[in-house]
């Protein structure tokens, strides 16, 4: 294998990360094999691992390294700059200047599934883990969306009772005080648990794929 053939082979396993992200790796292989010269051409190689390893390595580093409490990725981004140590299959280390940049949780759910394909495993368990993702995803789902329904029942409600507060303030003062209260007290509290449900799928979410990627990387054991 040279470097063309590895750097297509590279492709296969990368080519449906988003856009940059893509380019972002693919340059960082690039310049690996520009900076080691056509001379040292199979030592890289040997150095990286086959392309699947190589990828599987990189894809893995995304999630391991890079996901936050908050749903974001650190990834070669357009933000604050930062160190990114990439390792190969062989041990070499890179100390390369990226950059940083907020991800969405489908964006993560998109690597975490392109590092199951790319993991050195068999396909009857790499589809095992990715059906255990989307099923666990669909579970998450489901739940945060009822919550969010009981938020958005409470913040309706609130805005009904607010709305007959207020019309009672011409006959009684104090009933029409109580009401209104009530009102603000159900809106407050139906924002409250959106949010809180939002931020709690959000971590449940990368837990779930922690959970799958660290059980891929025990069979890979």
């Amino acid at each position: 294998m040279n470097r063309e053939t590895y750097l297509k082979e590279l492709q296969r396993y990368l080519g449906r990360l988003p856009k940059e992200d893509y380019e972002n790796a693919m340059e960082y292989f690039t310049e690996y094999f520009d900076e080691a010269g056509p001379e040292k051409e199979a030592d890289v190689i040997a150095e990286l691992g086959t392309p699947k390893e190589a990828a599987s390595e990189v894809l893995n580093a995304l999630l391991a390294s890079g996901q936050s409490g908050d749903g974001q990725l650190m990834v070669p981004g357009e933000s604050q700059k930062e160190v990114e140590t990439i390792s190969g299959n062989g041990g070499a280390v890179d100390q390369r200047e990226t950059k940083t940049q907020k991800s969405s949780v489908g964006r993560i759910i998109l690597i975490a599934v392109l590092a199951i394909l790319a993991a050195p495993v068999g396909i009857p368990i790499a589809i095992a883990a990715i059906v255990m993702l989307f099923s666990g995803i669909f579970i998450l789902a489901c739940a945060v969306a009822s919550v969010l329904m009981v938020g958005c029942a409470g913040i309706i409600s609130g805005i009904l009772l607010l709305a007959e507060g207020i019309a009672l303030f011409g006959s009684a003062i104090n009933g029409a005080l109580l009401v209104c209260g009530a009102a603000l007290l159900s809106i407050g509290l139906g924002v409250l648990i959106i949010t809180f449900s939002i931020w709690a799928g959000k971590q449940l979410t990368m837990l779930l794929i922690r959970l799958v990627t660290k059980l891929i990387h025990r069979k890979e054991g």
